[in-house]
């Protein structure tokens, strides 16, 4: 079984005074960030001392706790219409998809395989998620059916496949493939077929991100020791374009609904926290989100329907 789950040295963790806070959001307002303030990322957490699934405002505030069981609750992503939250959990033993509402009530558990399920994406009509699947001797992508239940696995390679993410035309899903050490990003059909590698091999890449508009993929790329960057690819050029450069590691980034802004978990200042990078403004510093002495990481970024 494998976890993907990186954490930096812990600092202590302070109480958050008023006046911090006050702080944070003053930086907001400075920043003239190009998305709503009603927005939520949704994302996981262990600053509770347990990983659980939490969302917030994009501005720092209104923070809820979704998930409270003592499991592994992870890489928790928000259905197309909003009503829904699928995310992976080991609350049955081995780790399983799991849905629940927005607010966190009626937790079902979705797959029920040996294996190990991580990393689900919704297929934009809502009927279809995407999965990785821990099988031996590899990882493999598999599609759920919710309406009938039924499970098929897309790939069949002899490297690990995993991390997948459904285009919002829903004629693709981009994953991660290739073993540790070797890796690329590639594209394949819902169905399974014309599988085709966008990127050079790499040492490590996660999390690949379709943008809303289609045009573009986000991603994490490993670019030295013990050191993972952001960038974004244009699926038509393939031309790619950096957007952090620190001896940190940045990773797990998520778009926000407009596509002009991003959030990701960065160790630069000690502990994995998430910060929020304004594309639309260039040479933009990213911006923390208030510290909670724990591990932080984005899941999904989405406008709230009625501002809650």
């Amino acid at each position: 079984m494998q976890i993907h789950v990186r954490h930096a040295t812990r600092l202590a963790a302070p109480a958050i005074t008023a006046l911090a806070t006050v702080a944070i959001l003053l930086l907001y307002a400075a920043s003239a960030f190009a998305f709503s303030e009603d927005s939520r990322i949704v994302f996981q957490s262990e600053r509770d001392g347990n990983m659980e699934i939490y969302s917030v405002r994009a501005d720092g505030t209104d923070l809820v706790r979704l998930t409270t069981h003592p499991a592994f609750d992870n890489a928790a992503v928000v259905s197309p219409d909003g009503e829904w939250i699928v995310f992976s959990s080991n609350r049955s033993g081995s780790f399983h998809l799991h849905r629940m509402r927005i607010d966190g009530t009626e937790i079902s558990q979705l797959t029920d395989s040996r294996a190990n399920d991580f990393y689900p994406s919704w297929s934009p009509d809502g009927e279809r998620i995407a999965f990785q699947r821990d099988l031996s001797p590899n990882r493999e992508i598999v599609v759920l059916d919710l309406g009938t239940g039924s499970e098929t696995v897309i790939t069949d390679n002899a490297v690990e496949d995993g991390m997948p993410d459904w285009s919002p035309d829903g004629e693709w899903i981009v994953f991660v493939h290739g073993d540790s050490g070797s890796q690329r990003l590639v594209i394949i059909r819902p169905d399974g077929s014309e599988m085709t590698e966008i990127t050079p091999v790499a040492p490590e890449f996660t999390l690949a991100r379709w943008s809303p508009d289609g045009t573009r993929i986000l991603f994490a790329r490993e670019v030295g020791a013990r050191n993972m960057d952001i960038f974004v690819i244009d699926v038509e050029s393939l031309e790619e374009q950096r957007l952090t450069d620190h001896r940190a590691v940045d990773e797990s980034a998520v778009w926000s609904p407009s596509g002009d802004a991003i959030a990701f978990v960065s160790s630069r200042a000690g502990d994995d926290d998430i910060y929020l990078l304004d594309l639309s403004i260039e040479g933009a510093t990213p911006i923390r989100l208030a510290p909670a002495g724990g591990w932080d990481s984005p899941n999904d970024w989405v406008e709230a329907a009625d501002g809650s």
